[in-house]
């Protein structure tokens, strides 16, 4: 799953580099919670990484905050998209480093039609969504 994703991606004109602990093993975890941390802090500080995909979700993110380095990402924003358990890393981002974070998928769970919506959102490219409602409750606009 993790492949496909990854070759959408590419698919579509970006250079995939995965991090080190994608692959590790700690009982059900991807490696470690320092280790996993550190690989997060290291695709941060680097900067030819512009924007970081979760590969998927999982309750191990959150173990992650106590060792998260706020200034290191506050000092290096990039894009950072993931979603499901993957909130508590989100809602950090926002509140403890004050970037932005986007709620959106999974490496491993993509497919054309939701790559193409997340890139365009995420670069910028997406053109604005104009919904009608076939009821309406308040009139009005509103801009989000």
């Amino acid at each position: 799953a993790l492949a496909r994703g990854v070759a959408v991606i590419e698919a579509a004109g970006f250079r995939v580099d995965q991090g080190a602990s994608v692959f590790a093993r700690d009982r059900y975890l991807a490696g470690d919670d320092a280790a996993r941390a550190g690989d997060w802090h290291a695709m941060m500080a680097d900067d030819e990484v512009a924007a970081v995909f979760c590969a998927r979700g999982g309750y191990g993110c959150g173990r992650l905050l106590p060792h998260l380095d706020r200034q290191l990402l506050r000092d290096n924003p990039k894009v950072f998209v993931g979603h499901s358990d993957l909130t508590f890393l989100l809602t950090d981002l926002m509140q403890g480093a004050g970037l932005v974070a986007f709620h959106g998928p999974l490496v491993a769970a993509l497919d054309e039609l939701a790559t193409s919506a997340m890139l365009a959102t995420v670069t910028g490219d997406r053109a604005p969504w104009l919904l009608t409602a076939p009821t309406v409750v308040q009139p009005g606009t509103a801009e989000g």
